[in-house]
């Protein structure tokens, strides 16, 4: 199994993906969407911006390295965890790398919102 998407709903009754390994750990959590289509349509802009490497790597205030996915026009798509070390960070990113070219939706989503 390789790595897949979870698409849920917030307590908001919005909805949110992530991105989980093959080992099931969260590697990329979304925003959050009005709409189901939305959700949808960024899960295609993640697969994307893995594969055109549009990563921006960062650094919390309090030290730890981090990621973002951008799409084409610079909107933010997705975080990453907090990482203990840069090399950590960029396992990430290549667990991204990894987990989406042909990644599934498992969509646990509330169909009454």
């Amino acid at each position: 199994m390789s790595g897949y998407y979870e698409l849920k709903n917030t307590t908001a009754g919005k909805y949110h993906f992530t991105v989980k390994a093959k080992n099931h750990e969260v590697v990329l959590s979304s925003n959050q969407f009005a709409e189901k289509g939305q959700a949808a349509k960024a899960i295609e802009s993640v697969r994307d911006s893995a594969a055109k490497d549009l990563f921006e790597r960062k650094t919390s205030r309090a030290g730890e390295p981090y990621f973002t996915v951008k799409s084409e026009d610079g909107h933010v798509l997705g975080t990453s965890e907090m990482y203990t070390s840069k090399a950590a960070m960029e396992n990430g990113i290549q667990a991204v790398k990894n987990a989406v070219p042909g990644a599934t939706i498992e969509d646990v989503s509330d169909p009454l919102y």
